[in-house]
């Protein structure tokens, strides 16, 4: 039950930081307060379900913590970064570029996962006298 929290904790949190990425790109600048509230309603909408998703993810995360040991959930945080790699490749309006310098770092964080969390065997030990 703690990996499938942490499962979901993570797709929640790399769906808010697609989620603010792209509604911050189309608000205007932060300066410009009066320009803020014009027509981009749209974008405080995403703005918000993102920051909702956080919320969250920060509720699903607890439950995730109470149940996995703690190296192997932070472990299973980072899979967040390739979410977000994924997403930003896959997903129109983003821009983002192919290269095999991420998709190393990213197969990387995948294996350094996988290492983390296997589960370990117990060794059976001897018992003859």
């Amino acid at each position: 039950m703690g990996y499938l929290a942490a499962c979901l904790s993570v797709m929640l949190v790399s769906i808010a930081q697609l989620a603010i990425k792209y509604a911050l790109s189309g608000l205007p600048p932060i300066w410009s307060i009066r320009m803020l509230w014009d027509g981009a309603a749209c974008q405080w909408l995403l703005l918000t379900a993102g920051l909702g998703c956080y919320v969250l993810s920060l509720i699903v995360w607890q439950f995730a913590l109470q149940r996995l040991a703690l190296g192997k959930a932070y472990a299973f945080l980072s899979l967040s970064y390739v979410l977000v790699w994924l997403g930003s490749l896959l997903l129109p309006d983003y821009s983002e570029h192919f290269s095999w310098l991420a998709c190393i770092g990213v197969f990387a964080i995948m294996v350094g996962v996988l290492l983390v969390c296997w589960p370990e065997r117990e060794e059976k030990t001897s018992t003859s006298s």
